[in-house]
């Protein structure tokens, strides 16, 4: 089964285990009592060449078309960055602006009750005022 130098020969062995291979479905039919599919024959070197540079170039061909998709993928992802940033930079550009408002709207506020208060206080003013002329018989305003 060697050339005598310890390497086995392909030929002898290949056709040993076919052999065994069709021992082995006859045997596993008769068992089993169904019929086993007829073994394909064993193509020559040269197809099994072509088939396996066939299956390099496919593959070659699929990862041009992934380096492709990567290249798409990550100018897409460019964008979207940029798009985010300008997104982010108008986010804190309206916080601050939201933040300048609400400082306007709380000095309004602290005004207007300032504005009220001096208003409380001349009316205050103004009644105790004419409650002193009308006690002093005053003409009635609504003569006026």
């Amino acid at each position: 089964m060697s050339d005598g130098n310890g390497i086995p020969n392909t030929n002898d062995t290949r056709a040993r285990l076919q052999g065994l291979n069709a021992l082995d479905r006859t045997l596993a039919e008769q068992r089993y009592g169904r019929a086993t599919p007829v073994p394909e024959p064993t193509p020559s070197r040269s197809l099994r060449v072509e088939a396996g540079l066939a299956a390099l170039e496919e593959a070659e061909r699929e990862r041009e078309a992934l380096r492709g998709a990567l290249a798409q993928a990550e100018t897409d992802l460019r964008g979207v960055r940029a798009e985010l940033d300008m997104v982010n930079l108008a986010h804190t550009r309206v916080l601050g602006e939201m933040d300048r408002y609400q400082r306007d709207r709380d000095e309004a506020v602290t005004k207007l009750a300032a504005v009220e208060a001096i208003y409380d206080a001349v009316l205050v003013i103004m009644q105790r005022h004419r409650g002193a002329i009308q006690k002093d018989d005053a003409p009635n305003p609504e003569d006026y």
